[in-house]
């Protein structure tokens, strides 16, 4: 995995604890589209404001789409059943 992942994981991993990202994974680059980020703000505008400060973002390497998600709201627990069941 590349030092780029490495950190771009580190700081998402910052966010989750605050319950900001729920969920994120790589996508098959269909129509350009590299990975999903799902967080839980209550407004889009939040959203935007945590993105704001990714450097692949910043940098232009990448552009956010957003969306309104409604889901179950057992995705909030993804990030703690996942650190139970990884492999370490």
């Amino acid at each position: 995995m590349s030092l780029k992942i490495e950190r771009r994981r580190a700081r998402l991993r910052k966010q989750q604890p605050i319950g900001r990202q729920s969920c994120g994974s790589k996508l098959d680059k269909v129509e350009g589209r590299r990975g999903i980020f799902v967080f839980d703000t209550p407004d889009i505008e939040t959203a935007k404001s945590l993105v704001a400060t990714d450097p692949t973002i910043v940098n232009g390497e990448m552009v956010a789409e957003y969306h309104k998600f409604y889901g179950s709201a057992a995705l909030m627990m993804v990030n703690e059943i996942h650190k139970r069941i990884e492999k370490k």
